[in-house]
């Protein structure tokens, strides 16, 4: 379950299950404006043993804007997710969890995939985290 809370003084404003709540695997969690709208929208990955799946919603309606996989389904580690700005609306940005060497970028509103990177060192097995700043 994402629960949302007032960041004032942490009163709860709603919730919303990301996934199959019986898949107990916990999540990742960015906030990102993905369609413009001017407010902030929710992304999540799931957490290990969830698959790549990636979710947003609508920051103000809770709807669906997206639900898909960022990686070949049988890759069961989880996939963290950020968000990052660019031409009006956001981008998804997604890495395998715990020790991928991957980055997707994805329109944040078709979930069409428009980039990709790759961490190109051999030795390098610690993972990545991504973050953004607007």
């Amino acid at each position: 379950v994402v629960k949302l809370l007032r960041g004032s003084d942490a009163s709860f404003l709603g919730g919303l299950f990301a996934f199959d709540p019986l898949v107990p695997s916990g999540f990742f969690l960015a906030t990102g404006a993905l369609n413009g709208y001017g407010h902030v929208d929710l992304i999540v990955g799931a957490g290990t043993g969830g698959g790549p799946n990636v979710a947003s919603f609508d920051g103000v309606t809770g709807a669906i804007l997206s639900n898909f996989f960022a990686y070949d389904a049988d890759r069961t580690t989880g996939v963290r997710v950020a968000s990052l700005p660019l031409n009006g609306r956001g981008q998804i940005i997604t890495g395998l969890a715990p020790n991928g060497t991957e980055l997707h970028a994805f329109d944040g509103i078709t979930a069409q995939q428009i980039d990709q990177l790759f961490v190109d060192n051999p030795l390098y097995n610690s993972g990545i985290f991504q973050g953004s700043s607007a």
